[in-house]
């Protein structure tokens, strides 16, 4: 017998976009970018968005796509902590 979970979707939006998400989102991002900076010499930005949940955005200036592709500084800084 399967068990049954009800979502609202209301609620689930209250949720995803609240403070508190929000909140802890940016925190996530800011030390992703925290670990990326220390990473390479590049400025490393945080940038947030979203309507219908919490987001954040880093992103690597200076070298970019490419300085990203030869070291991985941000990928590499999204398990480091």
């Amino acid at each position: 017998m399967a068990n049954r979970i009800d979502l609202r979707r209301g609620a689930m939006r209250e949720v995803l976009t609240s403070p508190e998400m929000r909140g802890a989102v940016r925190a996530e991002a800011e030390r992703i970018a925290r670990a990326a900076r220390s990473l390479t010499g590049d400025e490393v930005v945080v940038a947030e968005g979203g309507r219908s949940r919490a987001r954040a955005y880093v992103r690597r200036l200076g070298s970019g796509a490419a300085g990203e592709a030869s070291d991985r500084a941000l990928g590499r800084s999204i398990g480091g902590g």
